[in-house]
């Protein structure tokens, strides 16, 4: 009896040690989506991935969940994506009535700041790409790999990520005023979607990712998904709004419209798919030019453009004219 009693103590023991010895069975613990744990990784790897371009999956709190009470503009915008650049698809050129937008408040300190202190570099318009002209939909700011990019106006980030159109990796922040701010050409991502920041704020580190030729900042401003000329906003030169309040209207996206050339070769391309095959009709019996013009949907006239004859000219049955 007593022999028994010490075993099962001695297989308590063990059972009770076996964590210690490195041996018991750990669960991991739940971890949310989009969701990292900071104490999973040594040092070597928080070094490593602190040095990536994903930076921000170490500064998102874990377990983090986005308010969508806390998403700016609701009234303006009807959805939050935060994978496209423009998931609005509104035609702004035909189908926008102008509206007022408080761009900055004075009163209450302007919370703008120029997302980089270096010069612009290239603005907004066309400009020489390759053999022809390019439209440049924004401003560019000269920097050097790993300068702090800030952030114009105070909003929430819903695009933080990698572009393969060309902007590289870049940030979309919405603002409170109504408008978007694009950043391109990140070499580091410091911010993740359903962030807020504040103007001023640093939300990546300058590069040359994407379509670039060097480091440099691309910078935009949109409504509705659609890029607005800065400088009818901002002087870069002072760093300042020009007006608090700010108008937008069908005038803001005249870039957008097609230009004459455009517009050419649009309907010759439309006109080449959608040419009629050539049609030839046998004259039969009782057939006259005006009973052949009504079947085929055409005019007198054009038969006989087409055929090289005239009101004298005689169908006879058998006879092939061309119709189409």
């Amino acid at each position: 009896m007593l022999s028994q009693l010490h075993k099962r103590l001695y297989i308590f023991i063990i059972w009770a040690a076996l964590p210690a010895w490195g041996f018991a069975q750990t669960t991991k613990p739940v971890v949310p989506p989009d969701s990292v744990i900071i104490d999973s990784l040594d040092d070597d790897e928080i070094e490593d991935a602190v040095d990536s371009v994903f930076h921000y999956e170490l500064v998102r709190p874990l377990g983090f969940r986005f308010d969508t009470l806390l998403i700016p503009s609701k009234n303006i915008y009807n959805t939050w994506d935060t994978n496209f650049i423009d998931p609005y698809r509104e035609n702004m050129v035909l189908t926008f009535d102008s509206i007022s937008l408080v761009l900055c408040d004075s009163s209450g300190g302007c919370s703008f700041v120029q997302p980089c202190t270096n010069a612009a570099t290239s603005g907004f318009g066309y400009r020489r790409w390759g053999w022809g002209y390019k439209f440049h939909y924004g401003i560019d700011f000269g920097l050097k790999t790993g300068d702090p990019v800030y952030a114009a106006f105070d909003g929430v980030v819903r695009v933080s990520q990698y572009n393969p159109g060309g902007y590289g990796y870049m940030v979309i922040i919405r603002h409170y005023n109504g408008f978007e701010t694009l950043y391109g050409h990140f070499s580091k991502l410091l911010v993740y979607p359903g962030q807020s920041v504040r103007a001023g704020d640093v939300v990546g580190l300058g590069g040359s990712t994407g379509h670039s030729t060097g480091s440099h900042l691309h910078f935009e401003i949109r409504y509705k998904g659609k890029p607005i000329d800065p400088t009818r906003f901002i002087d870069f030169n002072t760093h300042t709004v020009l007006k608090d309040t700010v108008t937008v209207s069908t005038k803001n996206f005249d870039h957008l419209r097609p230009t004459p050339q455009q517009i050419y070769w649009q309907n010759y391309y439309k006109n080449l798919h959608t040419k009629k095959k050539v049609l030839y009709y046998t004259v039969r019996r009782n057939d006259n030019i005006y009973s052949i013009a009504t079947k085929f949907h055409t005019t007198v006239k054009r038969l006989y453009q087409i055929n090289g004859i005239n009101r004298r000219t005689k169908l006879k049955k058998g006879r092939t004219i061309r119709v189409r």
